[in-house]
């Protein structure tokens, strides 16, 4: 279905180019779901949000090929958008549409997940993280089909553990300061040492 909706609107984008008009994905959706009871009943069969977002791909796909000629890009570097076959990518999204506050895009319920149509679907395993699921994609593999999940959290700043480490910075006017805030006094040399200390080099500089 994804693939059907996105092909069909790169065709119909660019025999509305070619025509004079100014084609875009808002317009080419309001087409679609204008056009699918009819030309498409049976994509009344899947989740609106899979031919929804697919036409949405498709106006990003002519979007970056537009960018790119403005950038001055040429030849096999323009990368005028393809249509999609069998097989190759396939993906869909596949849930209630953007989350209200509070409100899931889709349900889970321990290792299953509530997809529109398809109702409730085994997983391997839970969702890994907790917070509001904002879209579910379907995705077929070489080895089977997967289902990612985007979930918005909250940030969580974790304070570093203090295992007893502490900055010293070695100084002039103090001899040192740590990063606890203490001074440290430097050593003094003990007076009757000093006083030795130079009748010995008095004594040698006579030599």
């Amino acid at each position: 279905m994804a693939r059907h909706a996105y092909n069909w609107a790169l065709a119909e984008w660019k025999r509305q180019y070619e025509a004079g008009e100014k084609p875009n994905e808002a317009a080419l959706r309001k087409q679609y779901n204008a056009i699918k009871p009819v030309e498409f009943p049976w994509a009344l069969e899947v989740t609106k949000c899979a031919p929804q977002q697919a036409i949405k791909n498709a106006g990003t796909a002519y979007k970056n090929f537009f960018d790119r000629i403005k950038k001055g890009k040429k030849g096999a570097e323009v990368g005028y958008p393809k249509f999609k076959r069998k097989g190759v990518h396939d993906s869909f999204r596949a849930d209630n549409g953007p989350a209200t506050k509070g409100a899931n895009a889709a349900p889970t319920d321990g290792k299953k997940i509530k997809l529109p149509i398809m109702g409730w679907i085994r997983m391997r395993e839970e969702v890994r993280f907790s917070g509001t699921i904002q879209s579910t994609t379907v995705s077929r593999m070489a080895d089977g089909w997967y289902i990612s999940v985007l979930v918005e959290t909250e940030d969580r700043l974790q304070a570093k553990a203090n295992h007893g480490a502490v900055g010293v910075d070695l100084g002039l006017k103090r001899f040192a300061t740590l990063s606890t805030g203490e001074f440290i006094v430097g050593p003094k040399p003990h007076r009757a040492l000093g006083k030795r200390l130079r009748r010995l080099n008095q004594s040698l500089s006579r030599k």
